[in-house]
């Protein structure tokens, strides 16, 4: 069956998530000849956004089956993750007989025994975060039933689900494992054939700007900081101060938002993507510090600019490994990234670097992850 069009659902849709999954994933649709859109919620700031056709609707709107009877697709894909409260409108699109797909990305956050990072690392946490810690753990084992009957009944209505790692794939497998152990869950491991590795696509600009025939002696990261959480961001702090003090005669560039009155001047704020872009063609060196990640968009982009990449031991990271140029980190702490910097700035190549981000940029470009959901939706009509 040859596939005409794809839609993709994601109610939170705003002009920067053009640059992220959503927005890529529909334009690669679109560059290799199969009509796609976006459907989201009406939002002020959409008026006059022109890059991608969208449907915009009222919430309520997407519950009624005649909304998806009118939605002329062969296939939608969910960017909803896996928030429950995205069900009912699972359930009326289902009923209008197309292929759904849930883009489900996880980084072992569902459920016991996969608990965040922050939860079982405690001294990662201040003082006073503690005993949250400890109080969420409880609530986590508590809830844990419900939310593996949900994780099933996604499994169940959805005609495929993706992630974007093979080590995001091996968490879900073994958190239904343990579920049919402890609790006799049954059909469990028939369902998790429906589970495919898909990666999220860089942006274009990372595929297609040219890197700089001369790198320089720069160390880049980005990141929204505010999530202190996930983006491990007092050990970032404590991270570029160390580079600047033992690291003599290298640039430290961070990108992205931060509200911690560091205004030195490697603090560059929220600049344009292709201003990172720009940063990274000219890098050598980039550094993820979080604690949890999906896919880590800001690493990939930096591994098709050219930079070899020090990370911490997310999911992520072991599938960037795979070609070289990765420096995964021993643990979260300041000091264990700034050893794996120590070794990527000993290790650059110039010429090895090129040859990973040749590999990166043909296997994250849009192009390709758009063919790979044709690929599995065709499996599915």
């Amino acid at each position: 069956m040859k596939i005409k069009k794809i839609s993709l659902f994601f109610d939170r849709f705003r002009p920067f998530h053009l640059n992220k999954e959503v927005g890529q994933i529909s334009l690669g649709f679109i560059d290799i000849g199969v009509k796609s859109e976006i459907i989201t919620a009406e939002k002020h700031e959409m008026k006059g956004f022109t890059d991608i056709p969208l449907v915009k609707a009222k919430r309520e709107d997407f519950l009624t089956r005649e909304f998806w009877q009118n939605i002329d697709s062969d296939a939608v894909i969910f960017i909803t993750w896996f928030h429950g409260e995205y069900l009912p409108v699972v359930m009326r699109a289902k009923e209008s007989g197309k292929t759904i797909i849930l883009k489900g990305d996880t980084d072992g956050l569902i459920t016991f025994p996969k608990l965040p990072r922050p939860w079982i690392m405690p001294h990662l946490l201040p003082t006073k975060e503690k005993l949250k810690n400890v109080l969420r753990i409880m609530r986590e084992i508590m809830i844990y039933p419900r939310k593996i009957k949900r994780i099933r009944n996604f499994l169940e209505i959805y005609d495929r689900v993706t992630v974007e790692t093979p080590k995001a794939r091996e968490n879900i497998i073994e958190i239904l494992d343990f579920a049919k152990k402890v609790f006799r869950m049954k059909n469990l491991k028939q369902l998790t054939r429906k589970i495919d590795v898909i990666p999220s696509p860089v942006s274009e600009k990372a595929t297609n700007n040219s890197i700089s025939k001369v790198k320089e002696d720069i160390i880049v990261s980005g990141a929204n900081w505010n999530s202190e959480e996930q983006k491990n961001t007092r050990e970032m702090l404590r991270l570029v101060d160390m580079i600047l003090e033992k690291i003599k005669g290298w640039d430290v560039k961070i990108a992205g938002e931060i509200n911690k009155n560091h205004k030195k001047m490697y603090f560059l704020g929220n600049i344009p993507h292709s201003s990172v872009i720009d940063i990274l063609s000219v890098a050598k060196i980039s550094f993820l510090p979080s604690i949890y990640e999906s896919f880590g968009l800001f690493a990939a982009e930096s591994l098709c600019m050219g930079c070899f990449l020090a990370i911490t031991p997310i999911e992520p990271a072991f599938f960037f490994s795979q070609k070289g140029g990765v420096f995964i980190s021993e643990g979260f702490k300041a000091e264990d990234i700034f050893e794996k910097i120590k070794v990527a700035i000993r290790e650059y190549d110039v010429e090895k670097a090129k040859e990973v981000a040749e590999y990166w940029r043909k296997e994250l470009s849009r192009q390709s992850i758009a063919k790979k959901y044709i690929q599995l939706i065709t499996k599915e009509t």
